[in-house]
């Protein structure tokens, strides 16, 4: 049986590039099984064909009580055909994130306790936004300057939402995502078992740490 889970997580200074190994296996973790594909994009001129550069840098130059990244951890149905996986995930992106954030996706296949197997995706993103100017690594982590944008740091998105906010951004995003797999169950025409009811999106972090770390960003 199915169930449709998505989980948000979000990535302190020093967490951007290890996770990025882990979920591309790389580095480290380049004997990892289970990793299906992989991607990115976005990226700026600096990071365009190496995107470990991006997360590397910024672990190095985000403000030491900044966020890094965060990251969608999303259930794929089994009954979704493998060579379809990476269309759907893109389309996430798409929808989701757009083309200002950088991001680095991977998609996986692991074993489930009930013997079958357990497709997901980690889609991780940069909060910053590109906006057209050229900034070396080091600036594109600097406090973004509203008056001189040229002067400062890329600006983040999602910064001081109240708890009510960010709840109901995270409810109306998992209504997305069941809905995105429903529609494209439809149209590439392929049946979804009967599923348990979509489960609560689940953060990693309180609302409060959340807000805190977001008034740190701001």
């Amino acid at each position: 049986m199915s169930i449709n889970r998505i989980s948000v997580q979000i990535g302190a200074k020093g967490k951007a590039s290890p996770h990025f190994n882990y979920i591309t296996a790389t580095g480290k973790y380049e004997y990892k099984r289970g990793v299906e594909k992989t991607g990115h994009g976005n990226m700026p001129t600096w990071a365009k064909n190496d995107p470990a550069k991006f997360w590397q840098a910024a672990d190095e130059f985000e403000r030491a009580n900044g966020q890094t990244y965060k990251e969608h951890i999303l259930s794929i149905p089994r009954e979704m055909p493998t060579y379809l996986r990476r269309r759907f995930i893109k389309d996430w992106i798409k929808q989701e994130i757009g083309d200002k954030h950088p991001f680095s996706y991977a998609i996986h296949e692991t074993q489930s306790s009930d013997g079958g197997t357990n497709p997901h995706a980690h889609v991780m993103y940069c909060p910053r936004e590109l906006d057209g100017i050229d900034r070396s690594p080091e600036q594109f982590f600097k406090r973004y300057n509203a008056k001189n944008p040229e002067l400062g740091g890329a600006r983040k998105a999602e910064t001081g939402l109240s708890r009510g906010e960010m709840k109901k951004n995270l409810l109306e995003q998992r209504e997305r995502w069941n809905n995105l797999i429903v529609d494209f169950a439809r149209e590439w025409r392929f049946d979804l078992e009967p599923r348990h009811p979509m489960s609560e999106p689940t953060i990693n972090k309180t609302m409060a740490e959340i807000q805190k770390s977001q008034k740190l960003d701001d």
